[in-house]
């Protein structure tokens, strides 16, 4: 699908809303699916740039407001949106008070502030992942679904990334991906509703208040393993952390959690910025891509 110019963009909002015409608008279009308008600072305004996109956000429109309802942090409220016969695809929701819980925000905290947050994070990911997938989806789910989705994964980067990849590189994804796929503790687990892109960016905290304050962009949402959505705060803020949320954590967490972490996902995540990059012609993001995929292969042979 092609999206309209954003100045285009901000006419449509100013005449489908004539309650915001007077509002001063700022165009934000760095994001890969997502054209974003941010409204009288108070505002965010969603619109898809793809066909994936657009189905992503009927999804979010669809569970959202159900689970703001069953989670302990903010999510995204959709006060304004498009309907059935509307051209242009669009959510709108207030913005969520805070500032993304990076790094270095994390640890300039005592150990005690710390804990607290692991803790929130915990209550916010148990309350996530028991979240009933029937009140979701109308078919069911099971962990041979996650399989097939990592063997299409696996299929994808032989036929579009291989091409880009040196022998070594190559080997080395053949191995990591056939270890996993060829283990049955990497489908020994119940699938939950997942975030999918947990990470400091769409984590919010309220520097007034001192906790979390809410979690945004549910644009990967999806069903799957629970390890998954431990994978960015893992790589943000270290193993220790991530082990400090998931002793506040309440949902199961089986024999192979750790090893489906540290064997595979922190492996394979950087895949996504290259098939990024070679979907938008990058080379400049195709070559970060790669360099992070070859640091992260010379570390696990040694």
């Amino acid at each position: 699908m092609e999206l309209l110019p954003g100045n285009t963009l901000i006419t449509f909002i100013k005449t489908k809303y004539p309650e915001l015409s007077k509002e001063l608008i700022r165009i934000n279009d760095s994001g890969w699916s997502n054209l974003v308008l941010m409204v009288g600072g108070r505002l965010i305004f969603r619109f898809p740039r793809t066909e994936n996109a657009k189905k992503v956000l009927q999804m979010e429109q669809r569970l959202l407001p159900g689970l703001s309802h069953y989670l302990p942090l903010f999510v995204p409220n959709f006060v304004y949106s498009s309907g059935p016969s509307d051209e242009i695809i669009h959510v709108g929701y207030p913005i969520i008070k805070g500032i993304p819980l990076q790094k270095e925000v994390l640890n300039s905290f005592t150990e005690k502030r710390r804990e607290q947050l692991a803790q929130e994070l915990g209550a916010f990911l148990t309350a996530l992942h028991t979240y009933p997938i029937e009140n979701a989806f109308s078919y069911a789910f099971d962990a041979s679904g996650t399989r097939s989705t990592w063997q299409g994964i696996y299929e994808r980067i032989k036929k579009n990334a291989f091409p880009y990849m040196d022998p070594t590189l190559k080997a080395w994804t053949d191995r990591v991906f056939t270890d996993f796929l060829s283990d049955s503790d990497s489908f020994k687990f119940s699938p939950c509703l997942l975030h999918n892109d947990f990470k400091p960016e769409h984590i919010l905290y309220d520097p007034e208040q001192k906790k979390l304050s809410g979690v945004i962009d549910f644009g990967s949402m999806w069903v799957g393993d629970p390890a998954y959505d431990f994978v960015g705060l893992h790589k943000a803020y270290g193993e220790e952390f991530a082990k400090k949320v998931i002793r506040s954590y309440g949902a199961t967490v089986d024999h192979a959690f750790f090893k489906r972490i540290n064997d595979f996902y922190l492996k394979v995540t950087s895949f996504w910025k290259l098939f990024h990059g070679i979907e938008t012609r990058s080379q400049e993001m195709i070559q970060v891509a790669l360099k992070k995929l070859q640091m992260i292969a010379q570390e696990d042979i040694r």
